[in-house]
This record gives structure tokens, C-alpha cells and sequence, in this order.
């Protein structure tokens, strides 16, 4: 086998940084970070998760922001389809870095997708089943003052936030039958699990996280706190009850891996006041 001059040089060039980024991996980052990194993920999650595709009829909880005697053009099947394979793998990483006790107790988690255009609703659940709406409206109903997740398309970690937010509904809302001292425990949300604290305590101590659990309540505050633990644990801790509360459940706590940025930041209230 022969090599020219120009194939030779390449190779060397391929080597040296191949080299130089075994040499960064051994010397340069911590070792407790791949550590980390491995502890976030537990794959085994993955076994109570699954996808039934898209559905057609699908009706959402969200207001309706546009105008219904108005067609609006349907994405086509392959605009569909990558973004069906986007959520389902950012689904698959939501699943995979919450704790393998709380995805135990949760059980069997189903995602499945739709296209209502009409609509701010990016998501909603209905007992262990989430429905994510693929392309809903930009338009913002009058009580939100922060930008709508899909403004500028969905980005990776709106994506995971969305997921871990409906997995946290459904962990409040949905318990399974067996679990029938959980689900006294839980009582369907208005006493639920800002619970066994003090409610007074909560509510009055610190306010909410988010401008979107302050709008709708309890029930859509407890959502994005959970959320907010996993992917922005540092931003939480500005909010200690909340975030004591989160780890008593979870019974993890986690490095912060994600960038809190776009539609996430706008919706975050302690950034409103220091910005």
C-alpha cells in the first residue's frame, strides 16, 4: 500500500489531534466530571418509556391564541418526522437523568405527538400518557409575559424541560392505583405536595420560579420547580424551600449540566429582576 506525500501529512494531523485530545481527557478535565456525567444517567429508566407516535385527534388544555376560522398551513410528513425523532431522543435523556427510584414509582411513561397550530399549548398529560404538540402557536395569550417556548423552534433543552415538567404532572396528578397512600398523600393537587411543608411557609417566604407557575398556579409551579432541580439546580437554590422540598423527593441532587438560555430564561422571575 502506497502513500502520497499529501495522505501522509493528513494522517499526522488526524494523530497529533487525536493524541492531544487523549492527553485533555486524561490530564486536563477533572475525573470526577465523567464521573458526574455517568452518575446523571440511569438507562435503566428507559424500559418504562415508549411512544405511540403521532396522533391526529388530539385536543389540548392550552387556550387558543388564533383565530379557528382560519387554515394555517400543516407542516409536511418530513418536517413531522424529524421533529417527532428530536423529542424522542430528548424524551429519552429527560427519562434517563432522573432518579431510578422516582422513574420506578412513576411506572410506565408513554409519549405521543400531535400538530394543533392554533394553540400556546406545547404539551399536556392524561394519566401516564404526554402529549406533546409538535407545532403550536408563537401568539401568547394575554396572561404570559414571557417568550413562548417554540418562538425561534424548539431547542434541545426546552425540549427536556418540557418533558421533565409533564413527568412531574404526572408523578402529582396521576398516581398509580397501588399506590393508594400516595395518592391521599398527593390529593389531587391543590394540597399536593407543597404539602406535608408548610403552605404559608412556601408561598410566602419566597415567590415563584417561574412567571408561567406564578400565572396558573400550584399545580403548574410544582411542574417547573421539579424541572428546574434537574436541569438548573443552581438557579433553584435561589428558592430553598422549593428546592428542599424537590430533593426530599428526588433524594438526589444534581452539577447542572444544561444552559439556561432563550424561552427558559424569559420564563425564570429572578432573572426579570436582575437583568
Amino acid at each position: 500500500m502506497h502513500f502520497n506525500i499529501k495522505e501522509i501529512k493528513m494522517r499526522k494531523t488526524l494523530l497529533g489531534l487525536y493524541l492531544l485530545f487523549a492527553v485533555m481527557v486524561i490530564f486536563v478535565l477533572p475525573a470526577d466530571s465523567y464521573a458526574q456525567i455517568a452518575a446523571e444517567y440511569s438507562s435503566d429508566n428507559l424500559k418504562y418509556l415508549s411512544f405511540g407516535g403521532f396522533e391526529e385527534d388530539v385536543w389540548p388544555h392550552g387556550d387558543f391564541v388564533e383565530n379557528k376560522k382560519v387554515r394555517l398551513k400543516m407542516p409536511d410528513h418530513k418536517w413531522r418526522t424529524e421533529q417527532i425523532q428530536l423529542w424522542e431522543s430528548a424524551i429519552k435523556e429527560a427519562v434517563s437523568i432522573l432518579p431510578a427510584q422516582f422513574v420506578d414509582e412513576i411506572g410506565e411513561l408513554s409519549f405521543c405527538f400531535y400538530i394543533n397550530q392554533y394553540t400556546w399549548e406545547t404539551a399536556h398529560p392524561r394519566g401516564n400518557i404526554v402529549f406533546i404538540n409538535l407545532s403550536p402557536s408563537i401568539k401568547r395569550p394575554k396572561w404570559m409575559n414571557y417568550e413562548t417556548l417554540p418562538l425561534n423552534g424548539f431547542t434541545r433543552e426546552e425540549m427536556i424541560f418540557v418533558a421533565i415538567h409533564e413527568i412531574a404532572h404526572i408523578y402529582s396528578l396521576f398516581p398509580p392505583e397501588d399506590l393508594f397512600s400516595r395518592f391521599i398523600y398527593s390529593g389531587q393537587y391543590s394540597d399536593i405536595l407543597w404539602w406535608k411543608h408548610d403552605r404559608e411557609e412556601l408561598f410566602s417566604s419566597e415567590g415563584s420560579p417561574t412567571f408561567y407557575g406564578r400565572a396558573l398556579g400550584t399545580e403548574e409551579d410544582f411542574a417547573d420547580t421539579l424541572a428546574l432541580y434537574v436541569m438548573f439546580p443552581e438557579y433553584l437554590k435561589n428558592f430553598p424551600v422549593r428546592y428542599s422540598i424537590i430533593n426530599n423527593i428526588l433524594k438526589k441532587e444534581y452539577a447542572g449540566a444544561y444552559s439556561m438560555s432563550g424561552s427558559l430564561r424569559s420564563r425564570s422571575t429572578l432573572f426579570a429582576v436582575t437583568e
